[in-house]
């Protein structure tokens, strides 16, 4: 027998599989088939149910590992008759046929499971494969938990972390489902204890609770088990004392009771803080719009955009501390920064201060000051740092960059950039800083733009100056995909743009792209799964807008995405 490293393979271009005619293989296969459906010359009876299959070992010996094994020859004599347990003859009947035309013909919401499970203990790898590709496919809110559940049973651990992760970003969706409230409780908890269930914690206890008071008189028992898979201590304080603390359910429950003093204890013990487990951000594909400025109203507020649903929601996150505009965001390890800004109208008082959250936990918490209070100002994370450069405050323009260091709560200065950039974008690449663009003083009252960049190594410590732009421009939006840094839109002395460009660092040379279909200044733009995400912005100081469009690098075009819900200039955005 030869083992699958050693077997035969395609020559597509000589038509030859190892020496063997194509068009001869598939006579044989056709002839093999046309047998089975014969039974003709069948030297193999295998017995499902009550039903009987004629098949021949040459066959289903190549295409299941379990037969493989069953007619070795290492076994001794085997007299062409088995029986087979766990299967049922419907699923045999479907897999029987695959092995000999390499495919099911079939596959329904009835079938999968079944087709599936017979698979993996046949070791029938093309009808597995084919199973696992079909849920993928049809994978939907009405599917995901029975798909989980299925997957967990049979141990098939991509499957079941693509469910939970689905059933996470439509957990709204899902976790009111009849579905999720007929599950039993050990199923509960072994989902929302899952790490890969990347939800806000205060959504995953309700949730927890609307499952409960979904039949409270049988399930108060059950309690302290699916309470107990819920990460309280990372729930805010507040919400602890007013939400959790106040539900008759868990004042009624004494686990529930110490579950509870346990979570509050947390919060003024470092130790059991820092060792309490945060849930996965892996695998999410959310966009987060943080504040922005429409006519003189400055936005507080944090919008959240699903690239799985496509669909934007309001209040995904608590109003940040301070209202801003003209603000810089980034992510670091699933955490949101926010940093500087302008806390008005066009006379605001230009910001400082900076805020993070963590979504899955959902309460903003306030960050030491920054060294120098800036507006209009790049902000980007390298190995758990955050940079912020550039801006401007009520006097200067500013070319001074600083660094925060989570660890230690600490801003440290770094070297100064080359020029004073206010409204430049940056971006990280393989460990180095990207700044461009940015207006760098005025002209006859007039912002001058420019297109000069430089990048930063943070190991080295120093700035080095490379290729500029194509376009002059400031407020536009970048983003840095597959180690290319993107730029889009801004304005200059020529006015808006919609144009956009890319750079290389491998190559040292910038690439024109196709323009948007809206030109737009004061933009924010981040990266999800390698495509490129623009929102806001405005036409004229009294227009902002509320459109988004989207940049797929591999096809080389635009497309337009679901309007954010309000308008907003000078925002920042930042992906997880």
């Amino acid at each position: 027998m030869l083992s699958r490293s050693k077997r035969p393979r395609w020559d597509e271009t000589a038509n030859e599989f190892d020496g063997f005619a194509v068009d001869h293989a598939l006579d044989l296969a056709r002839e093999f088939y046309a047998m089975y459906q014969a039974k003709d010359s069948t030297d193999l009876t295998v017995q499902v149910g009550k039903r009987r299959f004629q098949l021949h070992q040459a066959v289903v010996r190549v295409g299941s590992g379990y037969f493989r094994v069953l007619l070795s020859t290492d076994i001794g004599t085997f007299a062409g008759h088995t029986e087979l347990a766990d299967v049922t003859p419907e699923a045999f009947e479907a897999i029987a046929e695959s092995l000999y035309t390499g495919r099911i013909k079939e596959i329904t919401e009835e079938t999968v499971f079944n087709l599936l499970d017979a698979s993996r203990r046949l070791e029938a790898l093309r009808v597995e494969t084919q199973c696992i590709q079909w849920l993928q496919e049809h994978m939907s809110e009405a599917n995901v938990l029975a798909i989980e559940e299925a997957a967990g049973l049979l141990g098939i651990p991509d499957l079941r972390l693509k469910a939970v992760r689905m059933a996470a970003s439509r957990w709204d969706t899902v976790s009111g489902s009849d579905g999720f409230l007929a599950l039993e409780a050990d199923k509960l908890a072994e989902l929302v204890s899952n790490d890969a269930l990347a939800v806000n914690e205060r959504e995953v206890y309700e949730a927890v609770m609307r499952w409960v008071e979904h039949d409270a008189a049988s399930r108060r028992g059950d309690l302290s088990r699916v309470l107990g898979a819920v990460r309280l201590g990372l729930l805010p304080e507040e919400y602890l004392a007013n939400g959790v603390a106040q539900n008759p359910l868990v004042q009624q429950c004494a686990d529930a009771q110490a579950m509870l003093l346990s979570a509050f204890l947390s919060k003024y013990d470092q130790t059991k803080a820092l060792a309490m487990r945060r849930r996965e951000h892996k695998g999410l594909r959310t966009l987060y719009v943080f504040g922005g400025i429409h006519g003189r109203q400055c936005r507080h507020t944090a919008v959240r955009f699903d690239v799985s649903s496509g669909q934007w929601r309001a209040q995904a996150l608590p109003d940040m501390i301070v209202a801003r505009w003209h603000c810089a965001a980034a992510a670091i390890e699933g955490t949101l920064y926010v940093v500087g800004g302008a806390d008005g109208g066009n006379r605001g008082r230009t910001l400082k201060s900076a805020q993070r959250i963590d979504p899955l936990v959902g309460s903003w918490e306030a960050l030491p000051d920054m060294c120098d209070s800036r507006q209009g100002c790049s902000a980007a994370a390298i190995e758990g740092k955050l940079y912020v450069v550039g801006g401007a405050n009520t006097e200067v323009l500013l070319k001074s960059a600083e660094c925060y260091i989570p660890e230690v709560g600490l801003w440290q200065r770094l070297p100064d950039m080359s020029i004073a950039r206010c409204s430049c974008g940056m971006a990280s690449i393989d460990g180095k800083l990207y700044v461009v663009g940015g207006h760098v003083g005025y002209v006859d009252r007039t912002k001058k733009s420019t297109n000069t960049m430089e990048c930063f190594d943070p190991s080295l410590g120093r700035w080095q100056t490379l290729p500029s732009m194509s376009d002059h421009r400031n407020g536009w939006g970048v983003a840095s995909i597959d180690g290319k840094l993107y730029v889009v839109g801004g304005v200059n002395t020529e006015g808006l743009l919609n144009s956009a460009e890319c750079f290389d660092p491998l190559l040292g040379e910038w690439q024109k792209l196709p323009p948007m279909s809206v030109k737009r200044c004061g933009c924010a733009a981040a990266s999800i799964e390698g495509k490129l995400y623009v929102v806001g912005g405005q036409l004229s100081p009294a227009q902002a807008l509320r459109s988004v469009e989207c940049f797929d690098p591999s096809l080389g075009k635009w497309m337009t995405v679901s309007d954010m819900l309000l308008e907003r200039a000078w925002c920042a955005a930042a992906s997880v």
